[in-house]
């Protein structure tokens, strides 16, 4: 029988890119870090950092031969982050002479991209740790761990701490990782071993299972170091015993761990609105706790309230960041959704006031600007290339949501960036009576599907989301139809299919995962109501 875990919610995160693009991109940062000074160079070089550690994974992955020009390159932007003071010309001139493959797979660092991991927490978590005279290995688990193995190495040698590291890349199941050293990274366990130094294993998670910390520890442990002597790095204080690995618990307690500090820099005066906090805010007096907006609270961005009227949310580091920028940039601009204010270090703050909507709100003018907004949203935030395994989840979340139904056919038409959360309470009705999108920016983005994806995506989101009667759809489409000149009623059907199938899955995750019986609850309503739909859906649908 199926349960939460064989639903399919995660895209992969890998990009085929071309290689001297790649390269140019990451000059164009490494540049812009000539005469910045104080903060801005601070920011400057995090930028350039992350770039070069994901080419430098990329690289690693591929076994190319300019990696170690890469590798030192990663060093010095990790030195220069932490107001060590590099020359940036002569970076761009180490970097112009490389070779580039014509192509290179790069991996988004969620933890950067998603999860508002700064990289110099790791430089701190370093500066903590109790090490020998021996010095240290700092082992990065690829592909984050490019970048926070050059910040934590970085941080040792400012401190007098002899220091080298070197990546990884564990494989196998999710929850039995297994790490098989080349003969290169055996050296230089053995180099550490023989001078006496500890390893320093660094990662974002641990995750579900913590097996990829315990693949790379047991390696380590294998090549000859004692327990006591290799350390790891997480990115949050796990509950050990919940891991999903074999024996997690007890194998992760024989070794030393530390937890990097968050160090979050955001304006003072900030409330915490994650994981679901945001609602107490929004309804402490307007709606009981049982009908608030059910939340997978471990998933949603870090979201605090600053300077009393204003929403912070972390929108990104890097290229994803770069990206949602400018998403929320002409979003704003078509007075869609709310002016952005970069409050650096990868979060970005709103405007916050107005009363969300209700299903009960809807009447025509929701419906219109619903249409509408869909209509320019999607003239905004082209893409060129979808998702590859779209399809594939859907197929197989249809398979266990609504047995028996027949995978949809999806055409896409007009591929664009999602919004990807249509739901009543995602829109603010301000004192003038216009409407805002709040929460615009990034979910078209991030790591869950549907990524890059057919305007009728949203489309049937909104149809799921408001309920909306077969008038009301027609409504939707129609007026839409209007705006954009795209017809999307040949195929709404099979996309309200493939949306409320993928939303269905989602929630049941979310129950799996959920601590808290009350939002299993509110999980449990959604997921009814997303299964209906699902099924209302899975009659015959056009090719």
């Amino acid at each position: 029988m199926a349960t939460a875990l064989d639903y399919w919610i995660y895209r992969d995160g890998r990009e085929r890119r071309n290689g001297p693009q790649v390269l140019a991109e990451l000059l164009v940062l490494v540049a812009a870090m000539e005469g910045a000074i104080g903060d801005d160079a601070r920011r400057h070089a995090v930028d350039a950092l992350i770039a070069c550690g994901e080419l430098e994974a990329g690289l690693a992955d591929e076994g190319v031969a300019t990696l170690t020009d890469v590798a030192f390159v990663s060093d010095e932007l990790a030195a220069a982050a932490l107001g060590q003071g590099r020359d940036a010309r002569v970076l761009c001139a180490r970097l112009s002479m490389l070779t580039m493959p014509a192509h290179v797979t790069t991996s988004v660092p969620e933890g950067f991209a998603y999860y508002a991991l700064h990289p110099e927490a790791y430089a701190r978590a370093a500066r903590a740790l109790r090490l020998g005279p021996g010095g240290a290995l700092v082992v990065g688990v690829r592909s984050i761990g490019t970048t926070l193995s050059a910040m934590a190495c970085a941080a040792l040698r400012a401190r007098g701490v002899r220091a080298s590291r070197m990546t990884v890349r564990p494989g196998g199941h999710p929850h039995a990782r297994r790490l098989e050293l080349d003969d290169a990274q055996r050296a230089a366990l053995q180099r550490a071993r023989d001078g006496g130094a500890s390893v320093i294993v660094v990662d974002e998670g641990p995750g579900i299972s913590g097996s990829t910390f315990l693949a790379v520890a047991d390696a380590v442990e294998e090549a000859g170091f004692e327990p006591r002597r290799i350390m790891l790095v997480f990115s949050h204080e796990p509950n050990l015993d919940a891991l999903a690995a074999s024996d997690a618990a007890a194998r992760l307690r024989r070794f030393t761990h530390a937890v990097a500090p968050s160090g979050v820099r955001v304006p003072d005066g900030e409330v915490d609105l994650s994981a679901g906090a945001w609602r107490s805010h929004v309804y402490r007096s307007t709606r009981s706790a049982r009908d608030w907006p059910a939340s997978v609270t471990h998933t949603e961005r870090r979201k605090l309230l600053v300077a009393g009227r204003r929403l912070a949310k972390f929108e990104g580091l890097g290229r994803t960041g770069r990206a949602a920028a400018r998403r929320a940039s002409f979003l704003a601009g078509a007075s869609l959704s709310p002016e952005p204010r970069d409050e650096g270090d990868g979060w970005t703050s709103y405007a916050w006031s107005g009363t969300p909507l209700a299903r009960r709100d809807v009447d025509a003018r929701v419906i219109d600007h619903l249409a509408t907004y869909c209509a320019k949203r999607s003239a905004l935030c082209p893409c060129s290339t979808p998702i590859a395994d779209l399809e594939a989840m859907v197929a197989k979340n249809v398979a266990i949501g609504v047995p028996g139904a027949a995978p949809p056919k999806l055409r896409i038409e007009r591929l664009f960036v999602a919004d990807g959360r249509m739901a009543p309470h995602e829109w603010l009705r301000a004192r003038d009576d216009s409407l805002s999108k709040v929460d615009a920016i990034s979910h078209g983005d991030d790591h869950f599907f549907p990524g890059p994806t057919d305007v009728a995506w949203d489309l049937a989101g909104a149809i799921v989301e408001w309920e909306l009667d077969d008038a009301g759809a027609e409504r939707l489409l129609e007026t839409y139809r209007r705006a954009s000149s795209d017809d999307a009623r040949p195929r709404i059907r099979a996309w309200t299919l493939a949306y409320a199938a993928f939303r269905l899955a989602f929630t049941q995750v979310g129950m799996r995962s959920s601590p808290d019986a009350a939002e299993r609850g509110r999980l449990a309503r959604d997921a009814a109501r997303y299964r209906a739909a699902a099924a209302a859906a899975s009659g015959p649908i056009e090719a």
